[in-house]
């Protein structure tokens, strides 16, 4: 049996866990690696859905902006490596192992084992400090409040996608409930741009941020328009930008578009140079 085919099989039966809420397993097993989750610079992405599409756009325009930049998604689609991303291409087998056999060998000394996320999350820590990405965009699994990525103390933004219901034998059965457990990524003095229409939810995120004194964001969904929309793509405008070719399909696509856009903005305004020449070519060559 190979290293690597060790590291599955070691994966496969903390999977046999299952979800286990609450942060102290993570925190433990970061805390044993170095805490390297502190030492890189988080987006940390929340919401009910549009996450996916959200993260993988963002890292094409940074990407095309000349940062390094490191995206960690889940569900995995074919195998654990698949959650980790650097520069908009799936690790190396070598990245992998090397990052999940010190992650493992912390976990050994643990006597509360983490669950197969909680490894594979402290596993995306490591890989992205260790490859000096300029930026890590981190998606939340299930919530956010004891979502395992809800770690970072820090992050450079926080962004919710969306509330409406999902998993509502967890989140609990109306919308500010759901709201309140994803408004937990928000941070103190750390900017968050909620996306969403739901007023209820908005009134929860609102209240967390002011709590938090955290600059609250939002998405002008009144000054975007669908210019096209064909088999070929998408041309939308959002304010000042005019004729922007989304290759991802669907109608839905161009929320997602518009809600990059807004964190674009909002990351210029913190001092982050990107160009409207990145922008345009990373949303049109952006896949997912």
């Amino acid at each position: 049996m190979t290293e690597l085919e060790k590291v599955f099989l070691y994966i496969k039966k903390a999977s046999e866990k299952g979800i286990v809420f609450g942060l102290s397993r993570i925190e433990k097993l970061l805390e044993m690696l170095g805490n390297p989750q502190e030492k890189i610079k988080v987006i940390h992405v929340a919401g009910t859905n549009g996450k996916g599409s959200f993260c993988a756009m963002l890292s094409s325009v940074l990407c095309k902006s000349g940062f390094d930049v490191g995206v960690y998604s889940s569900p995995y689609l074919l195998t654990q490596k698949d959650s980790f991303r650097l520069n908009n291409n799936e690790v190396s087998d070598e990245v992998f192992l090397s990052a999940m056999i010190r992650v493992i060998e912390a976990a050994e000394k643990m006597s509360d084992s983490p669950t197969e996320y909680e490894l594979l999350t402290a596993a995306a820590f490591l890989i992205f400090h260790k490859n000096k990405c300029d930026f890590c965009i981190i998606e939340c699994g299930l919530g956010g409040d004891t979502d395992s990525t809800n770690v970072i103390s820090s992050p450079f933004l926080s962004v919710i996608t969306n509330v409406q219901k999902d998993h509502c034998r967890i989140l609990g059965n109306s919308i500010s409930e759901i709201a309140g457990h994803k408004a937990g990524i928000i941070k103190k003095n750390c900017p968050v741009l909620y996306c969403g229409e739901k007023n209820e939810a908005l009134e929860v995120i609102k209240n967390k941020a002011e709590k938090m004194s955290s600059k609250l964001y939002l998405t002008d969904k009144s000054i975007f328009k669908i210019i096209k929309s064909d088999i070929d793509g998408t041309i939308l405008d959002f304010g000042k930008f005019k004729n922007i070719k989304l290759s991802l399909l669907g109608l839905y696509q161009t929320e997602n578009a518009v809600n990059v856009l807004t964190a674009i903005e909002i990351m210029r305004s913190l001092g982050l140079n990107i160009s409207d020449k990145a922008v345009f070519e990373g949303l049109e060559s952006c896949v997912w």
